[in-house]
């Protein structure tokens, strides 16, 4: 569960829960392994910043009690997405150079377009979002690292 609990801690439209929830359809909560197949479905449609890698496990099948762990449909896809983008928020704090910026700035320009740009977020999230790549573009070093610090250090 890499990432799954992250993106509620900054507000996506996404969770993941230990037992089937009673308050939702069954049919909005899939196993790890249907958010697995979720996740890499949405990985292959993204490509992660230099050196980065995809986790080999990305959604955990249990909790940290033992339960097993379910996802609301979607979260994985977000999840995935948050990956990304933490590849290339956390690469570009490192990297001290314009190209490499310039090569992140781009690659981030297409958050709009996916899931968790979008309707997988509530308007707090996209507004961080924002708020990272135009520190990215603005050469904020000090904000990018907050932000890496907060939100990916289990990410990337």
């Amino acid at each position: 569960m890499l990432a799954a609990c992250a993106l509620v801690v900054l507000g996506a439209a996404t969770g993941c829960a230990q037992g089937v929830p009673t308050s939702h359809p069954s049919g909005s909560w899939v196993t790890a392994t249907q958010a697995n197949k979720e996740y890499r479905q949405a990985a292959a449609a993204l490509v992660l910043a230099d050196g980065a890698r995809w986790p080999a496990s990305p959604e955990s099948a249990k909790g940290p009690d033992g339960a097993p762990q379910y996802y609301q449909v979607g979260a994985a896809t977000n999840d995935a997405q948050f990956y990304w983008f933490c590849s290339w928020t956390t690469k570009d704090a490192t990297s001290g150079t314009d190209a490499f910026d310039a090569r992140a700035a781009a690659a981030l320009q297409q958050i709009t377009r996916l899931r968790l740009g979008g309707s997988g977020s509530d308007e707090n999230t996209k507004q961080l979002l924002d708020a990272v790549r135009a520190a990215i573009a603005g050469h904020d070093e000090a904000a990018v690292k907050e932000f890496n610090e907060k939100n990916c250090a289990s990410a990337v």
